[in-house]
C-alpha cells in the first residue's frame, strides 16, 4: 500500500518497487478477466502435464469457465442493476435539483458500473 509519497519525487522509479507485487497480481487478474487462462496457469499446466503426460488429450484448456469474469459482472449487476437514488436535500431543493440532474445521465451509472467491475476484479 502506498504509504509514502517520496516515489513522487523527481527521479524515483516508477512505479515504486513496494507496489510491484500487487501490480503483477492486478495484471494477472486482468488477464484472468479477459479469458486468457493459458497464460496466466502456465506453469501449472506444465505440471501437470509432467505427472500426467498429454494431458490435452483428457482436458482440453481452451474450454475453462470464466468465473471471474462472471463473478465481477454480478456483483456490478447487483450494486447497480437500477439507478442509484441520490439525496442532498429537499426535494425540489436546488442541490436535489443538481443530483437528479447528474444521476440522470447515463454515463454517470455507466462509469459507476466500471468501477464497480474493477473494483470486484482487481
Amino acid at each position: 500500500m502506498l504509504t509514502d509519497l517520496d516515489f513522487l519525487n523527481r527521479g524515483q522509479a516508477w512505479p515504486p518497487p513496494l507496489e510491484k507485487d500487487r501490480l503483477d497480481l492486478c495484471a494477472k487478474n486482468k488477464q484472468l478477466f479477459e479469458g486468457d487462462h493459458i497464460n496466466v496457469y502456465k506453469k501449472q499446466f506444465e505440471r501437470i502435464e509432467r505427472v500426467i503426460g498429454n494431458f490435452q488429450d483428457v482436458v482440453s484448456y481452451v474450454f475453462v469457465a470464466n468465473f471471474q469474469k462472471l463473478i465481477s459482472l454480478k456483483v456490478a449487476d447487483l450494486l447497480l442493476g437500477e439507478a442509484p437514488k441520490l439525496m442532498g436535500g429537499d426535494e425540489g431543493s436546488k442541490e436535489q435539483d443538481t443530483l437528479n440532474a447528474i444521476v440522470g445521465t447515463d454515463e454517470f451509472r455507466q462509469r459507476c458500473y466500471k468501477v464497480a467491475i474493477d473494483c470486484s476484479r482487481y
